[in-house]
């Protein structure tokens, strides 16, 4: 038998065993995998994010879809979210289905907006019998006040969907689901598990556009002294998934010692990537998949623009790329002596599956313009049909330990203008050295 003390003891220990099981259960508020979020962020833009047990989201703002397909009722909620939000407030969207008829204009905006899931909770763009949609993006953020951080929705448009605008690409639709325009001294951004699907073009499109909307996710830095940038932030997207998008995908564009961080996501049936128009900022585009086709898929470039300020130090490295047309990476077009690009591209997996209609040629696999000087390009797997595997107009550039896989080169595998480049493990590679003016470019 057991003595009172010790059975009293016991009943205090299972007391306390199912209390504390219970506070875990209910009340522990923690955030999710905030150690990991953190490391990507560098500890921005993701703190607000706040949980009380694992399905139940801690708001400030919940909306739930109203029904009303027309896409009146749940602008005006979203709307009036947005803009009551307290600083660093969460918005949660319950699962459920919410239309826009018009674009949600947000000035200083600063939170987190969650989703149910990206398959629960789907923000969709659709026409109102014979009033089209008003304005050109779906969420338009400008000159966020702090961090912005979206998470867990899906983002679509009604069939037959067509604006109220026509734009100078030919009246074609919407410009961008996501737009973010920074204010001078920049802020963070922050996109994860966004999936992202367009529609076909309606009648009357430049031809050149299959889908819309034009871009998918676009952020671009304070325009107001171009070319002197100023934008920075910490910018990180992630898990994401972009289907049918008319032309870029994702852009990111302005910017001033930012830090870009382009990871883990698909792109299906969409033109390209653009990151462009920076001056001393960190780019990483790693882990991504896409399957792309007309123009360039991932492309870095100062489009010409005289950015008198520090090189960017850019990183592609370990993406699957299938591209049919121009090319799967393509860097350059930098006036000579402004501000370019250090540039790593290595251990990718990139196809070039031949022509796509007349729009481009399917001018290389890795293309490289004038004005990146000093590029690692290695151990890179080339596979498919261009004119070049690698056509490049560089000084003092390496390229080491390329496989070029079954690839069948119209002109040659390595097409390599300028000075003192270095080739390594080239193998039974077909070379083509000159000088920078002798570049054959691709057009």
């Amino acid at each position: 038998m057991l003595r009172p003390n010790l059975l009293v003891f016991l009943i205090c220990l299972l007391l306390i065993a199912l209390l504390n099981s219970c506070t875990k259960e209910e009340d522990t508020i923690y955030e999710e995998n905030q150690e990991t979020l953190n490391a990507l962020t560098r500890g921005h833009a993701v703190q607000n994010m706040v949980y009380k047990s694992s399905k139940k989201v801690v708001s400030d703002i919940t909306l739930l879809p109203s029904g009303d397909m027309t896409g009146v009722t749940d602008a005006t909620a979203i709307e009036n979210a947005f803009a009551s939000l307290p600083a660093d407030g969460v918005v949660l969207f319950e699962t459920g289905d919410f239309y826009l008829n018009r674009e949600i204009v947000t000035t200083n905006f600063s939170g987190t907006i969650l989703g149910s899931g990206n398959n629960e909770t789907h923000i969709i763009g659709v026409v109102d019998g014979a009033t089209p949609f008003i304005s050109n993006t779906l969420f338009n953020f400008r000159h966020p006040a702090g961090d912005l951080a979206i998470k867990n929705l899906s983002f679509l448009l009604s069939d037959g969907f067509k604006t109220d605008t026509e734009h100078s690409f030919g009246g074609f639709n919407l410009f961008s689901y996501i737009s973010v325009g920074l204010t001078p001294t920049g802020s963070n951004t922050y996109f994860e598990d966004l999936h992202m699907t367009g529609t076909e073009t309606v009648a009357g499109s430049n031809p050149i556009i299959e889908f819309q909307p034009l871009e998918g996710v676009y952020v671009v830095g304070d325009q107001s002294e171009i070319p002197i940038l100023s934008s920075g932030g910490n910018h990180l997207l992630t898990k994401c998934k972009f289907h049918k998008i008319g032309i870029q995908a994702t852009l990111y564009e302005r910017m001033k010692n930012a830090t870009i961080q382009v990871s883990n996501n698909v792109y299906t049936e969409v033109k390209q990537t653009i990151f462009r128009i920076l001056d001393g900022c960190q780019v990483k585009i790693t882990r991504n998949y896409l399957e792309t086709f007309a123009f360039g898929a991932i492309v870095i470039t100062q489009e010409g623009f005289a950015i008198d300020g520090e090189n960017s130090e850019v990183e592609i490295s370990q993406n699957e790329v299938i591209t049919q047309g121009y090319m799967p990476i393509e860097v350059g077009d930098i006036p000579a002596g402004f501000a370019g690009f250090n540039l790593l591209i290595e251990k990718n997996k990139l196809t070039n599956l031949g022509p796509f209609g007349d729009v481009f040629g399917n001018c290389a696999v890795i293309g490289i313009f004038p004005g990146t000087d000093g590029a690692i390009v290695k151990n890179n797997i080339i596979r498919g049909e261009a004119s070049f595997g690698i056509l490049a107009a560089t000084n003092g550039s390496t390229f080491k330990s390329n496989n070029l896989q079954v690839f069948t080169g119209y002109q040659t595998d390595y097409g390599i203008y300028g000075l003192s480049n270095n080739l390594i493990g080239t193998g039974n590679s077909s070379i083509t050295q000159g000088e920078s003016d002798e570049f054959p470019g691709c057009f």
